[in-house]
């Protein structure tokens, strides 16, 4: 789609033009970096030690599950042992 140039809010503006309902990232501090109450979309981060397909693999059956679920525009961390946050603030670093 070449998007490549676009930064996490640019890219997600685009994203939910384009017609896309989530956004999902490994990037641990979008949390901090946008306002979680304004998303224009649903956005779900992949709470990963690496961003290496081996380690990202073991979050399938969990995004599947969170995916076939109603999702609100909020943001979700999807942590290794498979619990979900539903985040409508950051986290406290």
């Amino acid at each position: 789609m070449k998007w490549e140039q676009l930064r996490n809010g640019a890219l997600m503006s685009v994203a939910a033009e384009a017609g896309f309902e989530v956004f999902v990232t490994i990037d641990k501090q979008i949390e901090h970096q946008q306002n979680l109450a304004a998303l224009v979309l649903t956005v779900v981060v992949v709470d990963g030690k690496s961003n290496a397909l081996p380690a990202l693999l073991p979050f399938t059956p969990f995004l599947g599950n969170l995916f076939a679920s109603s999702l609100e525009r909020t943001l979700y961390v999807v942590e290794e042992s498979g619990n979900v946050l539903q985040l409508r603030e950051p986290r406290s670093r």
